[in-house]
């Protein structure tokens, strides 16, 4: 039997296996005849590993998928460890967490998009309980997993460092401030919430990185993400015509500021001047976050 089969078996173990048969001879009889392939030594070979050795690269693996995925998501495994502790009075022991959603969408690959993918996909499909119990769960991953994807992804053609700074921004006049081009990243994202999730997560960074205690507003609520200067995602919100404007404005091609100055006055009910001032004050909170990379021409 060629080594790729055995590695295999290990796999299985490692991975999918919950209760081993207790003895040698026992493990020997069951791994007969679930592995056909494998040849007697083979079978023996394996059936003297002891559970217990199997059991800590088990523990190993879905750990490191755990801190992973806190690390890409952690307002969404602070709700669901307060769920667990204050709904269900129990400890949230995330090395079953992980189990559980390895059998309903295990990682097959290296990448960990897939392992991101398949962790949103867990929550969202297979985990029922959690979307009833945490109204806004859904929301908070959605929010979390575009951040990963904006802070990973490459560049465009323009970044964020041949935009206008925000210095350079304020010194220009009316006309070449109208004379400008905006870009918006191939990356870039625009969201449409249930609850405020933007505010979460101001609170989440002002409380030193723990879940704010008061629920979530459940307010409908629209946000731009885009990769700043030090390449974090950051956020900033958004009226509804700005969100109906900006998500259907191409991404990667470059659109003259004064196009989207048009389109604010027709959702605008202030006068020139004020108008004026709260447009400007759209683009640059929009090119501070990344949002739009300003160019000239």
């Amino acid at each position: 039997m060629a080594l790729a089969g055995v590695l295999s078996a290990l796999r299985t173990f490692i991975l999918d296996e919950n209760n081993f048969p207790s003895t040698v001879s026992e493990r020997i009889e069951s791994y007969r005849s679930r592995f056909p392939g494998l040849s007697s030594d083979e079978v023996e070979d394996l059936a003297a590993i002891p559970p217990e050795k199997i059991k800590i690269y088990t523990t190993s693996i879905f750990s490191s998928q755990r801190k992973v995925l806190r690390n890409k998501f952690p307002m969404t495994f602070g709700y669901i460890e307060r769920y667990y502790q204050n709904d269900l009075k129990q400890p949230f022991r995330a090395t079953i967490f992980m189990r559980d959603q390895h059998k309903h969408r295990p990682w097959r690959s290296n990448y960990t998009v897939e392992l991101v993918d398949n962790f949103c996909a867990y929550l969202s499909e297979d985990r029922q309980d959690l979307k009833l119990a945490i109204p806004w769960l859904e929301d908070v991953v959605a929010f979390e997993k575009s951040a990963s994807r904006i802070h990973r992804a490459s560049d465009d053609t323009y970044t964020i460092r041949q935009s206008l700074t925000a210095s350079g921004l304020t010194n220009l006049t009316v006309g070449d401030f109208l004379s400008l081009d905006f870009f918006i990243p191939h990356f870039n994202h625009f969201a449409r919430f249930k609850f405020d999730i933007p505010r979460v997560f101001h609170n989440f960074v002002r409380e030193n990185r723990t879940i704010p205690k008061e629920m979530p507003l459940q307010r409908e609520t629209f946000a731009a993400a885009g990769r700043n200067r030090y390449l974090n995602a950051r956020w900033t919100r958004l009226s509804e015509s700005e969100f109906d404007y900006l998500s259907k404005i191409p991404k990667s091609e470059r659109i003259p500021i004064s196009d989207f100055a048009d389109a604010f006055v027709t959702w605008s009910d202030d006068d020139e001047t004020v108008g004026f001032q709260k447009f400007f004050g759209l683009v640059a909170r929009l090119n501070e976050i990344g949002g739009i990379i300003l160019l000239g021409a």
